[in-house]
């Protein structure tokens, strides 16, 4: 079988002139650890002080936007200089909201009204003892200062205020793409999600697949509550836990396979589909016995015949992940990236949406037919979801992609000679028109179908839609990526996600 991705066809990228060349040497991208020093001691700070329950990963993505963001713009500022300021910016965000311009103005000249003891007016008086006489400026700032709606986009606002305030440094240009998804594409998360994913963490344990402070971390980093139940909003007790353990599963195999792929393709398919029995599964395999656990488990709802469809897709992807190694291995050879449509062909398969569709039917209790899934417009929409998915993953994955070596879709662009704030604007539109194309697809798909099929059809198609959004919301959450990028030459790049 002939690799999807030959280094015969990788084409070479452009040389640079002297002055790129000296961007890019001393070009850092976002490091996830020192995002994390700032992270961890603005939300310790926040929950100290009452601003809201820190444990909330929604709730927090104001604090992390601004940790992102003064992490990607100040690398070489000191820490504490950087949590002092996102502190502000949090504070501030969350106190316009809440006590209105004329309290806010209040509580930064220590004057607030009679009996106001709530958590944002002490949070008021630390930030005071902190800034001592810099506390001044933030009252003229406030003045005249505009309210966004957006959450992050007013800590942003703000942050870009304070700057040249506190920092004596104005923040860098921020690019910014959009990813845009119809409202009918967009769900909550799933109400189960944060005491599924406390039960999940512990199954990970007994397998054996967490027993090191870096397991744990990496679970916490993995945000499996909207990971699994944003795309699955709608799933119950039993098929969250399964679905949720599945993803998490598939995050800790597929971190140890990353660039080398795997020899026990057979064993696990088999597993995945509920042919092998988890006590044959020794102690030095953790990831086989989940993988047998979790068959066992999908045995109960799914047919035979689904079953082996949802084993073949997970040997599929295995193999990919084995030509995908393959082409890592000759990027990192050569420095030469594939083109956008080479490596997008390779993500198709490599990204795991193929046997991540049999979620949708097994969250709704409801199989499609063999004649439906070997419909051309099945195969297109699974194609585009795949599609849809690698993208936002790339886009999301950026910075750690680079620092690792690992090729992406905009570092591909990048290599055409397309500076990098352009290159993220071409994928992020080559997302929107497939998202639009899936519309078209699925639209279709229902209209030509029997009547008494298009209510079912209907159903799966929004399950499919649902999913896609969920992990690009879950993308943004997620801690082991970031929607705020550090560009060469020092500008910064965000990432959003918006729903119309």
């Amino acid at each position: 079988m002939a690799s999807p991705l030959s280094t015969a066809s990788i084409h070479p990228a452009h040389e640079l002139d002297e002055l790129e060349r000296g961007a890019a040497s001393e070009w850092e991208p976002v490091d996830a650890e020192s995002t994390r020093l700032i992270v961890a001691p603005l939300l310790r700070w926040a929950g100290e002080h009452g601003l809201w329950d820190t444990s909330d990963r929604r709730a927090s993505m104001p604090a992390v936007t601004a940790a992102r963001l003064v992490a990607a713009a100040f690398p070489e500022r000191r820490e504490a200089d950087l949590v002092e300021i996102a502190s502000v910016a949090v504070w501030l965000t969350r106190a316009d909201e809440a006590l209105g311009r004329e309290r806010l103005i209040d509580a930064l000249a220590g004057a607030p009204h009679d009996g106001d003891r709530t958590p944002l007016v002490r949070a008021a008086n630390a930030l005071r003892f902190r800034l001592g006489a810099r506390a001044s400026i933030l009252r003229g700032l406030v003045a005249d200062a505009e309210r966004a709606q957006d959450a992050e986009v007013r800590v942003i606002a703000w942050l870009e205020r304070l700057c040249p305030a506190l920092l004596g440094a104005r923040m860098p240009r921020i690019h910014e793409v959009s990813l845009s998804y119809p409202t009918t594409w967009s769900s909550g998360v799933n109400p189960l999600a944060n005491q599924v994913e406390a039960e999940v963490g512990e199954w990970l344990r007994s397998v054996g697949v967490i027993r090191s402070e870096r397991g744990e971390a990496v679970f916490a980093d993995l945000a499996a509550a909207e990971y699994a139940g944003w795309p699955c909003a709608d799933a119950d007790h039993e098929r969250l836990a399964t679905v949720m353990g599945f993803f998490s599963l598939w995050i800790f195999h597929d971190d140890c396979l990353e660039g080398t792929g795997t020899l026990a393709i057979e064993r696990h398919a088999r597993a995945v589909a509920g042919d092998v029995e988890p006590a044959t599964c020794g102690p030095d395999a953790p990831h086989l016995r989940g993988w047998a656990e979790l068959g066992r488990s999908l045995k109960r709802t799914m047919s035979d015949t689904w079953l082996r469809r949802h084993g073949d897709r997970f040997h599929e992807w295995l193999s990919a992940v084995g030509w995908e190694a393959l082409a890592l291995k000759a990027y990192r050879r050569t420095g030469v990236a594939p083109s956008v449509a080479e490596y997008l062909h390779l993500r198709r398969s490599t990204i795991g949406v193929s046997p991540t569709l049999d979620f949708v039917e097994y969250v709704q209790g409801a199989e499609l037919t063999p004649a439906q899934i070997r419909s051309a417009p099945v195969a297109a929409i699974g194609e585009l979801a795949a599609d849809l998915v690698a993208i936002h993953n790339d886009l999301f994955a950026f910075s750690k992609d680079v620092r690792q070596s690992m090729m992406n879709l905009v570092s591909s662009r990048m290599a055409d000679d397309v500076a990098a704030d352009r290159a993220f604007a071409e994928i992020a539109e080559l997302h929107n028109r497939k998202v639009r194309a899936l519309e078209a697809a699925a639209a279709e798909f229902v209209d030509a179908a029997p009547v008494h099929e298009r209510p079912g059809l209907e159903r799966w198609v929004a399950g499919v839609q649902r999913m896609i959004h969920g992990f690009a919301r879950w993308h943004v959450l997620a801690p082991r990526y970031t929607d705020i990028h550090r560009l060469p030459g020092g500008e910064v790049l965000r990432v959003r996600i918006l729903v119309h």
